[in-house]
């Protein structure tokens, strides 16, 4: 058994819970956990138990990529060749970020790439076309999407009797605090469904 402090709340699981709730994202790296006969509190990074050495090093800020990237070849034996993930590596906020493929099973890796969001169009959907709620739709938030839609509607209407010019606010002040929302809001996205393949087609996470 393992003792967790997650959101500020302390509670003990398994190990493969624990392990569980790291690769979808709910249990952070900088969290802190407490082993069974242990010392003292680590961070959940520095638990091997949860993280395997391939999960520490990404989490090193001064990490050189293509050795985590070499370490996990040398300890799957997975992937033929890493170079196709390395642009992942780089450039998609995922949770932790690197994806092993197994040979058998692309396709789960397919599925992946065709359902996860991209933060790029999501921005995108939100600077042309913000005030209708498109970047929301796109991110499945649907019912906060049509009521920012209705509200510029609304005010679109109400803009007659001026009281639209007031209103009109309430949008882009939705708009702006969605600008530092959006990353979370995806990242949470790619993190649940890889955490989903992970666990219904044994789709490996690190």
């Amino acid at each position: 058994m393992i003792s967790i402090v997650m959101n500020g709340q302390q509670e003990q699981v398994t190990t493969e819970r624990a392990r569980e709730l790291f690769l979808a994202g709910a249990l952070k790296p900088d969290d802190l956990a407490f082993l069974d006969g242990g010392s003292k509190w680590e961070s959940v990074r520095s638990v091997a138990q949860i993280v395997d050495e391939a999960e520490v090093a990404i989490y090193q800020p001064n990490a050189n990529l293509n050795k985590i990237i070499e370490s996990v070849d040398q300890k799957s034996n997975i992937l033929p060749s890493t170079q196709p993930l390395l642009a992942p590596i780089q450039t998609q906020l995922v949770n932790p970020a690197v994806f092993q493929l197994s040979q058998a099973n692309p396709a789960a890796r397919a599925q992946y790439e065709a359902n996860k969001l991209s933060l790029g169009t999501a921005f995108i959907f939100l600077i042309f076309l913000g005030y209708l709620g498109a970047h929301r739709f796109y991110m499945g938030r649907t019912a906060t999407a049509i009521t920012l839609l209705c509200c510029t509607l609304l005010s679109l209407l109400l803009m007659f009797v001026l009281i639209g010019f007031f209103t009109i606010w309430i949008s882009a002040i939705w708009i702006f605090v969605d600008i530092f929302l959006i990353s979370e809001i995806v990242r949470q996205h790619n993190a649940s469904l890889a955490a989903k393949l992970f666990h219904d087609q044994n789709f490996l996470i690190l």
